[in-house]
């Protein structure tokens, strides 16, 4: 036909066009349930943070973690981490914004260990059976996932220390967003166990999107994508690290399918799960509207906190005047 793409951009096309409804259909249901998991395990995090650490309802905690997912997939680098705090820190149960911040920061050491686990699982067992990708580390450069995660331990201890008064107010209240490592009990039930179900699911989903797409959903394969995101999140300089993602997974697909397989793959399963991003991040605006008055007037509430977040609510002092500044 007149007009259709050709040559790669023709096979990357018809791989797209060729795409089964029903694992697709799979894929999203999963992925929607593992972002209310990594939400659940956020609000075990919350809940012991802060200098008085209250249980906050989950409503709110679900409306802001998923807003800012949604806000991810539109946002370049870790700015929805600011819409994150934006929208959570006007609820009243809510610790401070350096303390959710620090929430957030142990939720990505976390989320650092979990990917480094499964890069090394990977690589290993790539080693030992040429499975999918296994050139991938040579040219990523697998050292640097370990780094992140060294430094994200590093700032563990020290937030840690300053917990312990060893440093400012300022950074012992965000070292009160770790206040949940002092609950053993609480941290592994709250936070890593739903940690380990939004893993799961995450699994279940990429094999669901690897299917839809005629690939192979061996626990190898898709691994083999999952390291593939890792690696690309080192670097989040487009929203949901578009481009960088999608070459990522072309080269650790090499071993199991055609290049043009590989980026529809990526393509088509990050397109899919963007869209429903931004319509659940729509949606969940509600859940974080707090106080009196119609939905409009608490939404309008709501933007007018994040509309603030780098001003008053950071620097509390105003700043001077030109006319102050010039005498």
């Amino acid at each position: 036909m007149i007009g259709d793409p050709v040559g790669f951009a023709g096979e990357v096309w018809r791989s797209l066009s060729a795409v089964a409804l029903v694992p697709l259909a799979v894929g999203v249901a999963l992925h929607l349930v593992k972002v209310a998991a990594e939400a659940r395990s956020w609000h075990g995090v919350l809940s012991h943070a802060g200098a008085k650490p209250a249980r906050m309802p989950f409503r709110p905690v679900l409306g802001a973690f998923v807003a800012s997912i949604g806000a991810g997939a539109v946002l370049p680098a870790k700015l929805a981490d600011v819409v994150r705090v934006g929208l959570l820190r006007r609820h009243a149960t809510a610790p401070g914004i350096a303390a959710i911040s620090g929430t957030i920061v142990l939720e990505a050491v976390l989320e650092t260990l979990f990917g480094i686990a499964i890069v090394g699982w990977w690589i290993v067992a790539g080693a030992r059976g040429g499975t999918a990708g296994a050139h991938l580390p040579a040219i990523t450069g697998a050292p640097t996932l370990l780094a992140a995660g060294a430094v994200g331990l590093g700032l563990a201890v020290v937030a840690g220390i300053a917990g312990r008064g060893r440093i400012g107010a300022a950074t012992r209240r965000f070292a009160s967003g770790f206040g949940v490592l002092r609950h053993p009990l609480g941290f592994a039930r709250g936070v890593l166990g739903w940690k380990l179900v939004a893993w799961a699911l995450r699994f279940g989903s990429v094999a669901a999107f690897l299917l839809a797409f005629g690939l192979p959903a061996t626990p190898g394969t898709v691994a083999a994508v999952i390291a593939a995101q890792s690696v690309a999140g080192l670097l989040p300089l487009t929203p949901g690290n578009a481009g960088t993602q999608q070459a990522a997974i072309g080269v650790a697909l090499a071993g199991v399918a055609a290049a043009s397989a590989g980026v529809a793959f990526g393509v088509g399963m990050q397109a899919a799960t963007a869209v429903v991003d931004v319509l659940i991040g729509a949606a969940a605006l509600p859940l974080v509207a707090t106080g009196t008055g119609s939905l409009r007037d608490r939404l309008r509430g709501l933007r007018a906190g994040l509309a603030d977040l780098p001003g008053p609510a950071l620097t509390p002092d105003p700043l001077p005047s030109m006319e102050g500044a010039s005498r």
